[in-house]
């Protein structure tokens, strides 16, 4: 990538970032549409394009050492301006879910309920509490007993109760940081393939009794995917 970009809100906060570390300390040099600046850059003297574009919804910085752009300023012009979509998409989405935290919460309280149920469920249907609760002194014993005489649900309640308590987590995880006080979003690139698949794994258990088969072929398809990150 040879071109970066940096967007904040009206409020000055940043919201969406990709400038390296090593150029962040351009960004309040830029104070015109368009200027080329030359400095050392992995190793060796590079020069730079500049520039940033503001409206009602905030400001977008761009830097790039692209070769096309260091040659037509015409050309990084029409990148600003192409920029400015990017900017507002953010912004606007950014908006979103600051103002729909409450929904947020009502999903995420009724996901959890959901997943817990399950585990209780699960749990229940292979240990039934009213043997538990006989003699709290044989807990372990009875434990043991029902494992042993039934190795193979007991595998299957496991791998269920990894399944939901895994899914809980990725729940607590986006929440998290939909609600953080400042949140950075990255756009990170995945194969489509490893997306997939990270997905259809969870799920392997319900495919196997169904005796639902899955096939996922090669594929160089390459997904843009937004991540929110703890600044």
């Amino acid at each position: 990538m040879k071109t970066f970009k940096q967007i904040y809100d009206v409020n000055g906060k940043m919201i969406f970032g990709d400038i390296p570390n090593e150029l962040q300390h351009l960004i309040p040099e830029i104070k015109e549409k368009s200027s080329i600046i030359s400095f050392s850059y992995n190793n060796k003297s590079t020069k730079f394009r500049t520039g940033f574009i503001s409206n009602e919804n905030g400001k977008i910085y761009l830097i790039t050492y692209d070769e096309k752009y260091i040659k037509s300023s015409k050309l990084f012009r029409e990148l600003i301006g192409i920029s400015k979509i990017t900017l507002d998409s953010i912004v606007i989405f950014y908006k979103k879910i600051s103002l729909n935290q409450n929904e947020y919460v009502q999903n995420l309280i009724h996901n959890l309920t959901s997943l817990n149920a399950y585990n209780i469920q699960g749990l229940d249907a292979l240990i039934p509490q009213q043997l538990l609760s006989k003699n709290i002194n044989t807990q372990k014993r009875t434990i043991k007993s029902i494992i042993s005489e039934q190795p193979n649900i007991a595998v299957e309640t496991l791998l269920n109760l990894i399944k939901y308590n895994f899914a809980m987590k990725v729940e607590f995880s986006v929440f998290e940081k939909t609600v953080m006080d400042n949140p950075i979003v990255q756009k990170i690139e995945y194969s489509i393939r490893e997306i997939i698949l990270s997905i259809l794994q969870i799920f392997i258990e319900d495919f196997e009794n169904k005796k639902i088969q899955v096939f996922v072929n090669s594929n160089f398809t390459r997904l843009h995917l937004f991540l929110f990150i703890i600044s």
